[in-house]
């Protein structure tokens, strides 16, 4: 149902959060530090979630989980076993099972990072890459892609301030340049059946193929834009549905504004 709906991503499918500053104007940082905050949090994130030591999503029932529960979870092997009462259970979240607290459905994470969906005429299709060449960052800016690498060729985080020095290199590009209004990134926002019809026409050009597939292979999609939201509510507005050229509906995609946070 979800990849043979035809109605546009945006609104309909692809959810929002805004995420507010709490300290003051002063202490902020400005855009430019947030993205590469950002980029390199989230490379954490992914790098923690390949190795296996993302730590469970738990409905508690018995209050929160103690220390010598999650030690435990850690230590213990991850087999199944069956025991009086006891059927079909993972031996690693027995310590929480015994306070009432079990461990959620975390099967789709892996695909929240290095993910897309792709439109296909009738049913789109989701691509994921395992690839380890694959290390990049998409950024959006203007309506114009670019690439940075959020991982080192031996797989570790790059530093914070070489991922500022690239941004701050695209930054000052783009600020050259007027809003591309003609951005392919404004028809991943139509109908599935429109977007794949325009895809395939792009797609006639090889150099269009493989810049189609740099952004296919993304761990995901960062935003600049250029306009400074009032509120979190016109943040989360322009986020979820405002210029279409300043998003790639069909990868994870963070938005941050020149004076807001993190969409």
């Amino acid at each position: 149902m979800y990849l043979a709906d035809r109605r546009p991503l945006p609104f309909n499918y692809n959810p929002g959060v805004a995420i507010c500053d709490v300290t003051g104007p002063d202490d902020r940082p400005n855009q430019l530090v947030r993205a590469a905050q950002v980029i390199w949090a989230t490379t954490k994130y992914h790098l923690t979630m390949k190795d296996g030591y993302m730590e469970p999503e738990l409905a508690n029932f018995g209050g929160p989980p103690t220390t010598k529960m999650n030690l435990l979870s850690k230590v213990l092997p991850n087999v199944r076993i069956s025991k009086g009462k006891i059927q079909n259970q993972s031996l690693k979240y027995l310590p929480y099972a015994q306070n009432n607290a079990f461990p959620l459905d975390m099967a789709q994470y892996p695909d929240l990072l290095f993910t897309t969906r792709i439109p296909q005429k009738g049913l789109d299709r989701i691509h994921h890459t395992n690839c380890p060449s694959n290390r990049h960052v998409v950024v959006l800016q203007k309506g114009r892609f670019y690439k940075i690498d959020a991982l080192t060729s031996s797989g570790l985080p790059r530093d914070e301030l070489e991922i500022f020095a690239d941004l701050k290199e695209i930054h000052a590009h783009g600020e050259k340049h007027d809003n591309d209004d003609c951005s392919i990134a404004a028809f991943t926002s139509t109908d599935r059946d429109t977007w794949a019809e325009i895809r395939e026409q792009i797609q006639e050009n090889e150099i269009n193929k493989e810049n189609l597939e740099v952004i296919d292979n993304a761990m995901f999609v960062l935003a600049l834009d250029s306009k400074a939201c009032k509120s979190a509510d016109e943040l989360l507005r322009d986020g979820i549905g405002g210029q279409g050229s300043s998003f790639f509906s069909t990868l994870k995609i963070f938005y941050i504004s020149s004076d807001q946070p993190v969409l």
